[in-house]
């Protein structure tokens, strides 16, 4: 942000040196793809394997930025992948679960690791072995078994076929416990990445309108957003603020792209509503009670409180009512 508003050249180098060492070290899935939940170590190079639906949604928002802004095929690299993980892992009926585990057999990421075994069959047809062997570093914290990062600013010859030799053998190990309760403001994060991603692919355009129709008819149930539900269930659990906060970002999203004026008008309504019930005296809550107070700070996501101030600066900038600044309704 420092770079594109002030063109920071030291805040572009720190930038991008940083995504592209989170897309080749060990917090990122090389085999299955995704980012892994947090790393374990100061070197990020052991991850906690959880895969989370709220990070891949803001990182897949974040490296669609960047490639749109710079065009390393890296970038574009981390949010199709991305996807295709979420996709094929995450998604039913067009809404996406919560959460994938770390642990399997009561084993800290045994589906993610490999034995040196494995690395060396998958190493043994390679014409680029040594190329490979070089570019990769391999952390042996889990006895005998490896996890794999890249030491390289670029993906290295033969990556791909090393890469769909080690999918053969994950493919025989069992997959994490999923969760999958669907959480409106995780979706919601979701469904706004894809549409940020849309000039890459049409096709993330098409699946975010099909997801944000589905959780609208889901979670928008008797006149209220709730929060989550697990399966097609009727939701009982009223909203949070940041449900409504990403929902109305995601609409505000399709709008954007589409000019869809239903959708704007029903991010009006979402925020009238959540004015109306979340905020008093100049105090947003993070309840419908008003027994929390929203949060300015950014903990495992953008904050609410954030959130909500960002599409108010939108839904101003598209109809320049005075009363999205001064809330005064």
């Amino acid at each position: 942000a420092l770079h594109h508003s002030f063109d920071n050249k030291i805040a572009l180098d720190m930038a991008t040196k940083t995504l592209k060492q989170m897309r080749l070290g060990g917090i990122y899935d090389h085999i299955g793809f995704g980012f892994h939940r947090y790393s374990t170590d100061r070197h990020w190079l052991v991850p906690h394997f959880e895969k989370m639906l709220y990070n891949q949604a803001e990182l897949i928002q974040l490296y669609s930025r960047a490639y749109k802004l710079y065009k390393i095929q890296l970038y574009k690299n981390v949010v199709i992948e991305s996807i295709a993980m979420l996709d094929k892992f995450f998604l039913k009926d067009d809404l996406y679960f919560s959460a994938s585990d770390a642990v399997v057999n009561k084993n800290e990421g045994e589906y993610y690791i490999f034995k040196l075994s494995d690395i060396k069959i998958a190493l043994s047809k390679n014409k680029y072995k040594k190329e490979l062997e070089k570019a990769f570093y391999s952390c042996e914290n889990f006895k005998s078994f490896v996890h794999l990062n890249f030491q390289t600013n670029t993906r290295p010859k033969g990556y791909k076929e090393f890469i769909n030799e080690l999918k053969k053998i994950r493919a025989k190990k069992k997959f994490p416990f999923v969760d999958k309760k669907i959480n409106t403001a995780w979706n919601a994060l979701l469904i706004e990445a894809l549409f940020e991603s849309s000039f890459i692919d049409e096709k993330y355009k098409k699946q975010a309108q099909k997801s944000l129709t589905k959780l609208n008819e889901l979670m928008f149930y008797k006149g209220k957003l709730h929060h989550q539900v697990i399966g097609m269930n009727e939701p009982s659990k009223d909203a949070f603020l940041e449900d409504y906060a990403f929902m109305i970002g995601a609409l505000l999203s399709e709008y954007k792209i589409t000019k869809n004026e239903f959708k704007l008008e029903f991010a009006k309504y979402l925020l009238e509503n959540v004015y109306y019930n979340y905020y008093r005296n100049g105090i947003w809550y993070a309840d419908e009670e008003r027994t929390i107070k929203a949060d300015s700070v950014d903990i495992h996501y953008v904050s609410a409180l954030g959130k909500m101030l960002q599409n108010l600066k939108q839904i101003y900038k598209i109809t320049s009512n005075e009363k999205y600044k001064s809330l005064r309704f």
